[in-house]
């Protein structure tokens, strides 16, 4: 936990727009003094899952899944998808990352009118989402934010993973 910050309790998935829902938030925690809220999000690559897609739709990879997840979410209208560096990647054990703006046009908790998102992702473990909600006089210090608590998350070694589906 980032100094500063509190859990806080969410139990809804959150919508940014009308069209789109993002994953229910595994953990939410906030920092008031800041003005910034910080939500995680936990998607597994579920093999058994993915092989019973496969008859339905020859072409899917589990482990592409987070491609669409950046493209369906980013606004690429104010904010260029970054690719996350291989030194980042190798800090957190991740196979492929990215940075990038939220398309929203909806609060987070009634407060919060924008998300600056980090997505990560580890072959045949799943992918994670950090999403920094913040409004705009908070910029540069979400930014600063990001920079400090980007490593919150790592994946454990494949060898370490023992999933439970």
């Amino acid at each position: 936990m980032p100094t500063g910050y509190n859990q806080i309790t969410t139990k809804q998935s959150f919508s940014p727009t009308l069209r789109k829902i993002m994953s229910l938030m595994f953990s939410v925690i906030e920092n008031k003094q800041k003005d910034i809220a910080i939500g995680i999000i936990l998607i597994p690559v579920r093999t058994a899952f993915d092989k019973n897609l496969k008859g339905m739709f020859p072409n899917i990879d589990a482990n592409q899944s987070y491609l669409n997840i950046v493209k369906y979410q980013a606004d690429t209208s104010t904010f260029k998808v970054q690719p996350l560096e291989d030194h980042e990647l190798k800090k957190i054990n991740a196979d492929a990352g990215f940075r990038y703006q939220l398309d929203m046009n909806r609060l987070f908790l009634q407060k919060y009118s924008l998300c600056k998102v980090i997505i990560i992702h580890k072959k045949d473990i799943g992918d994670a989402e950090i999403c920094y909600f913040y409004n705009p006089e908070n910029e540069e210090l979400v930014k600063k934010e990001m920079s400090e608590t980007a490593n919150i998350l790592t994946f454990h070694d494949i060898s370490q993973f023992k999933p439970t589906m």
